[in-house]
């Protein structure tokens, strides 16, 4: 059921991979390379499984001693558009920060990662919606990102679950706070969501 539940989440994405494709006649790595660019992130950000003892990837990890299927690289895979992105925690910082800023710049600025309409898709009230997300994660769901307030502060955040990985992010993209926030990234599973939740009450000012 679980891979079932995975198989239906990401196909969606692989439609778009493959209709992108098509449409440039290109793999999708070189589409999207551009963009990683202009974000500043190129060198931070891979598509697919990276084997070797050169690679620059975490192994995920079940407990302190058992890792993640070792011998096919530490880590699941996936089609890259459906959670096949590989990067670091600065890259993710780096790309949210971009949209954070394209939601609040001015509509006549062109020369921008990511531009105003798009952010405003994304995380704008009239592209946000519910369904389930509430209950959730005390959150509405925009296109690829949840979005929750917090007295005047609205916030962009997700969190991720993987086979020997999790992770956490929060970003405030309007309010009195704009332009705090944190990634969170542990290559353990279960229990690194204790260490997160220690760390992001420390980020957050609470004791």
């Amino acid at each position: 059921a679980r891979g079932r539940v995975q198989v239906l989440r990401g196909g969606g994405f692989i439609v778009l991979q493959h209709l992108l494709e098509c449409r440039e006649g290109k793999p999708i790595a070189s589409i999207v390379q551009p963009f990683l660019e202009k974000c500043g992130i190129a060198d931070e950000f891979t598509f697919g499984l990276v084997l070797g003892d050169d690679a620059k990837v975490a192994y995920g990890h079940l407990t302190r001693t058992s890792e993640v299927a070792p011998e096919d690289g530490g880590r699941l895979s996936f089609p890259p558009l459906a959670a096949g992105g590989l990067c670091t925690s600065r890259a993710l910082a780096t790309f949210l920060s971009h949209l954070a800023k394209a939601y609040e710049a001015n509509p006549d600025v062109q020369d921008q990662p990511i531009s105003r309409n798009t952010a405003h898709l994304m995380l704008g009230p009239k592209a946000l919606v519910n369904l389930g997300a509430y209950d959730f994660m005390r959150s509405k769901a925009g296109p690829g990102v949840f979005v929750a307030e917090a007295g005047p502060n609205r916030i962009m955040l997700h969190q991720a679950a993987n086979e020997g990985f999790r992770g956490v992010y929060m970003l405030c993209f309007s309010g009195p706070d704009r332009g705090r926030g944190f990634v969170l990234l542990c290559n353990g599973d279960n229990p690194a969501v204790y260490f997160q939740c220690e760390a992001a009450k420390l980020l957050l000012g609470r004791e």
